[in-house]
């Protein structure tokens, strides 16, 4: 990877992150549009297959959390530091390996020796690519949460978030339905009315419920607006929700 192509992907992953300071949640659409550009300017199948995954993992959720988004940057970014340190022996590690050719492989260990700094870079690069799902977690700095959120099934999402509605409403729930496409996204009644409900993907994350019409309002807000709708509209206990489902129909935010 050249030092231009380097600071590009630097330039999108700082103006992306300087752009979502005060936000808790990021549009999953606006997401995709951060990891195709840093895709355009990504040479490195090591980094192209990271963005690739993440791509993978988020197509079934309507927002992301900003915290899963730093991450993920920073990670993208400390590949590309990885890949511009070491672009030479690098280089040929990954033709080798994208081949799929122990021979050459072997033959790379055996022209650079085993103890040499190029060795441990292929070495690394062979690593990386023997586990997709994970390279870009494990090459980075990323906290264990982070891989915890990372491995967790949909399902276990969706049963903590079933487990906190029933806490919330104080008997079981009715009927709570997940969403197809959205996977971490469900809906369920109570007493006439419609509960949105958005799973969290880790332990330090909360469930997030709604009414349908504060949900509605949340997705025409814009980004500024979204932060201060969500902590208004959200119901986070009992209390709230008695007082919530007490109101009108008439959405509480604009």
């Amino acid at each position: 990877m050249s030092s231009v192509q380097h600071h590009e992907l630097q330039e999108i992953a700082d103006h992306a992150m300087a752009s979502i300071a005060d936000q808790l949640l990021l549009p999953q659409s606006h997401y995709i549009d951060v990891l195709l550009d840093l895709l355009v300017v990504a040479p490195s199948p090591i980094i192209r297959s990271a963005i690739t995954d993440r791509l993978s993992e988020i197509r079934f959720v309507s927002m992301v959390a900003t915290d899963e988004v730093r991450a993920d940057l920073y990670g993208i970014v400390a590949l590309s530091n990885f890949s511009d340190a070491s672009s030479d022996e690098l280089a040929r590690a990954e033709e080798a390996l994208m081949r799929d050719c122990t021979a050459c492989v072997a033959a790379l260990n055996a022209q650079q020796g085993p103890s040499s700094c190029s060795a441990a870079h292929a070495e690394g690069a062979q690593a990386m690519f023997a586990d997709t799902n994970t390279q870009h977690r494990t090459s980075t700095t990323r906290s264990a949460d982070a891989v915890d959120r990372a491995t967790r099934r949909d399902i276990d999402c969706q049963a903590r978030a079933s487990e906190f509605l029933t806490e919330l409403i104080g008997s079981p729930h009715e009927n709570l339905l997940w969403d197809d496409t959205y996977h971490l996204q469900g809906h369920s009644q109570l007493h006439g009315r419609e509960l949105v409900v958005i799973a969290p993907r880790d332990e330090h994350h909360q469930t997030v419920v709604l009414t349908a019409e504060d949900w509605d309002a949340i997705r025409r807000a814009t980004t500024d607006q979204r932060r201060d709708l969500l902590d208004t509209c959200a119901i986070a206990d009992h209390e709230r929700l008695v007082a919530v489902m007490a109101t009108t129909r008439t959405p509480r935010a604009s």
